[in-house]
């Protein structure tokens, strides 16, 4: 059984002004039904590295990978103008839900 590993960046700081966007890609070949499980978010393996001078303040990503293959499968980029500190948490809710509406991706086309 292959398992999920989940890697989340959270930005929350001033920027302007910005309508909320989720962009969602995964990798086309991947067989999302094989997937049954995930694993903590923290974990020690990742090999991804977010230069945070690069992401836009406002933002969450969210990237799945195959923790056999330690391959990236899919990433979800959501962004908005930050809430104020007592609406975060609500922000970061939408961001999760939206970004997630369509998981797992519908099965590739055989």
């Amino acid at each position: 059984m292959k398992s999920l590993c989940l890697a989340a960046l959270l930005v929350i700081a001033p920027r302007a002004l910005e309508a909320q966007t989720v962009k969602v890609d995964f990798d086309k070949q991947a067989d999302f039904s094989k997937y049954k499980t995930s694993s903590n978010w923290q974990s020690n393996d990742l090999r991804t590295m977010v230069d945070i001078k690069r992401v836009k303040e406002g933002t969450l990503i969210v990237e799945l990978y195959d923790r056999i293959t330690r391959l990236l499968v899919w990433r979800s980029v959501a962004s908005d103008t930050p809430a104020s500190p007592d609406q975060i948490e609500p922000q970061i809710q939408a961001f999760v839900k939206k970004s997630f509406a369509d998981f797992p991706p519908r099965p590739r086309a055989e």
